[in-house]
């Protein structure tokens, strides 16, 4: 590789890297311009260059995307297993580019960094209240003018509950995280369920 031929990565995750002992600052490592050893655990934030949230600016994001992929192609690197490592850096690369296209994955991502387990019970009565409300409603709609405006109002609840996890992880509020993750992963689902139960109507 050129020397120069780099995506920076997240600063406030970098790493040691393993040929050189230096700070890994970009991908392929800035001092020495090796490749580093995979690592399933790193953060889709870190492999983008991503400040860590639910929502990113698209056209950023593409653009690290299409140019790591570039440098990360196995015809730019001459060694067999070089050729391998970069492959598996691109499958990584294409999975945290996924991430970051959606709220939720996001979400989970930031789970893991703070410790958090997304398959904790949430035990809230008034959260279960209110999911109920949104399964009721959806089973009394009964034209496509009910059934549209539904699905905004979902739009508009996914978009009010990824702002208070948002608020949440700024607190470090482990037990809200777990809470507006719950809400995240229900009303994620809930256009699907209705464009199958009410898709023909």
């Amino acid at each position: 590789m050129r020397k120069g031929d780099v995506v920076v990565v997240n600063p406030s995750m970098s790493r040691e890297c393993q040929s050189c002992g230096g700070v890994l600052l970009s991908i392929p490592c800035q001092k020495c311009g090796e490749l580093p050893e995979v690592e399933q655990s790193l953060s889709p934030f870190f492999l983008l260059n991503q400040p860590v949230g639910l929502i990113h600016d698209g056209k950023k994001v593409r653009t690290k995307y299409f140019k790591l992929q570039s440098i990360l192609h196995p015809d730019k690197w001459n060694e067999g297993a070089t050729k391998e490592k970069a492959a598996y850096w691109s499958q990584m690369v294409n999975k945290a580019y996924q991430t970051l296209q959606s709220p939720l994955k996001c979400a989970r991502e930031m789970l893991v960094l703070m410790g958090v387990s997304e398959n904790t019970t949430v035990k809230d009565p008034t959260l279960l209240m209110e999911q109920m409300a949104y399964m009721e409603e959806m089973a009394l709609i009964a034209n496509p003018m009910e059934r549209d405006a539904y699905l905004q109002k979902i739009k508009g609840a996914f978009d009010a509950a990824c702002g208070r996890f948002t608020d949440a992880w700024q607190a470090n509020d482990r037990r809200e995280l777990e809470k507006q993750f719950s809400m995240l992963s229900f009303l994620d689902k809930l256009p699907a369920k209705c464009k199958k139960q009410h898709g023909n109507i």
